[in-house]
């Protein structure tokens, strides 16, 4: 608007009048870009994701590069845009353009039926391609072989509202969705597989566990594996499956009145305790227990809980050799935290917003905020002694990412102008200093 007239709003007693205009220059919300830039290219994130992706398209009419549309959808999600609408003004933006590598004479980055393209010409081997990317990746994050790796897996209700691909009714969510099935492993999202949604929980764990099984113990033949999982996983022949291959494991069992029946005694006990002392009391026991489906009788751990809100019995199958309580306290209820990194996942990185049309399209849309994801919890591990140690995706967006600047070029620079009063100032800079010297 190349207006020159000064626009006044209302007027304080106690201080000047409020004018406003639009002459600022080239300013920008997205400061932080410039670390995750920075960072992304001392990992050689995005550049391997782009190499997953074969580039069919004709050389001599192509304007973005492979890489350059990558690293915008990754940024775009990082910073809380989740759609590929949003690059309708995000492709003028001066810090968009400078991360990519443009500066403002240049052309503008990748519109939203550029980045709808990209998103709906990756094929089954390329999404298999990047799902191997995604557990290599996991896999160099060990610095030295482990003792122990801890596996969660879980699955998740994505809601659809129109007319995507095996968008299907689920009669336990009582809605239209997707059903993805995440594997996961000390606060990371190792690789997340999209479902059709009327998928049960359990639906293809075998192969996909047996394909990620396969990688790790190529990397570290002798490592000790443990898995938890909630009750949708309590199958047979998946618990067959983990005897096999020798992983150690605690699966939820849904109650049912014989193993309340079994749990009985100490429900009464816990409940005695309960009227002397007027407080929450929990009881843990184990007990051997067969079902006809099963090819051997198998241990069974209980929870017996009273409080003032009624009882509660809670059961889990485990092959892992200690007490009952510490089973369940110290190992199984650790899950949680994986349930909170798939809410993060799905919140910080927007993996439920699955709104193309295709299924593969929507499948790749899901590894995108998966690396998204990944590329956060890696980079986090440059905030430990920080504010921001523990801080979700969300929140390390607003204060460290989400930064005003004005962009302005002199005749060898451009120049990021970030508001004298960033109350982050001083971990900018030393996070700049830490990715840098980055080997």
């Amino acid at each position: 608007m190349n207006n020159p007239q000064k626009f006044q709003f209302f007027q304080e007693k106690k201080c000047k009048r409020l004018n406003y205009d639009f002459k600022g220059g080239d300013l920008s919300s997205e400061g932080g870009l410039l670390l995750l830039r920075e960072f992304d290219d001392k990992v050689g994130f995005s550049q391997g994701i782009s190499d997953c992706i074969v580039d069919r398209r004709n050389p001599d009419y192509i304007t973005h590069e492979m890489e350059d549309l990558v690293r915008e959808r990754l940024y775009m999600l990082l910073q809380g845009y989740s759609d590929c609408n949003d690059a309708t003004y995000l492709k003028t933006d001066p810090t968009f353009k400078a991360v990519l590598g443009r500066v403002e004479s240049d052309p503008d980055l990748a519109s939203q039926p550029t980045l709808c393209r990209l998103e709906n010409r990756v094929t089954r081997q390329e999404l298999k391609a990047l799902i191997v990317y995604q557990i290599e990746r996991w896999l160099d994050s060990y610095k030295t072989t482990p003792n122990e790796i801890v596996l969660d897996i879980d699955s998740t209700d994505d809601p659809t509202h129109g007319k995507q691909q095996l968008a299907l009714f689920h009669g336990y969510y009582d809605q239209y969705m997707y059903h993805p099935i995440i594997f996961g492993c000390g606060g990371n999202v190792i690789f997340s597989y999209l479902r059709p949604g009327r998928h049960h929980a359990s639906r293809g764990v075998i192969p996909l566990l047996k394909f990620l099984l396969n990688h790790i113990r190529n990397r570290f033949p002798n490592v000790k594996i443990k898995l938890r999982a909630d009750s949708g996983f309590a199958i047979p022949r998946f618990f067959d499956f983990l005897e096999d291959n020798n992983i150690q494991y605690a699966i939820a069992l849904i109650t049912n009145k014989r193993l309340i029946k079994k749990n009985e005694l100490f429900i009464k006990k816990a409940q005695r305790a309960f009227n002397r002392k007027g407080e929450k009391q929990r009881l843990f026991h184990s007990f051997m227990h067969d079902v006809d489906s099963w090819r051997k009788t198998r241990r069974v751990i209980a929870k017996a809980e009273v409080m003032a809100e009624g009882t509660n019995n809670r059961f889990l199958i485990s092959t892992i050799d200690d007490e009952p309580h510490v089973i369940y306290d110290d190992f199984y209820t650790q899950r949680g935290d994986s349930e909170n990194d798939i809410k993060e996942l799905k919140r910080g990185c927007h993996a439920d917003r699955l709104s193309c049309h295709k299924f593969q399209a929507n499948f790749f849309r899901l590894l995108l905020s998966t690396f998204a994801y990944q590329l956060m919890h890696y980079f986090k591990s440059m905030l430990v002694n920080t504010p921001f140690e523990t801080a979700t995706i969300q929140t390390i967006r607003l204060h460290l990412f989400k930064v005003a600047v004005r962009v302005h070029r002199s005749v060898r620079r451009l120049w990021f102008n970030f508001t004298s009063s960033f109350v982050y100032q001083d971990l900018f800079v030393h996070l700049h200093q830490k990715i840098l010297a980055i080997q």
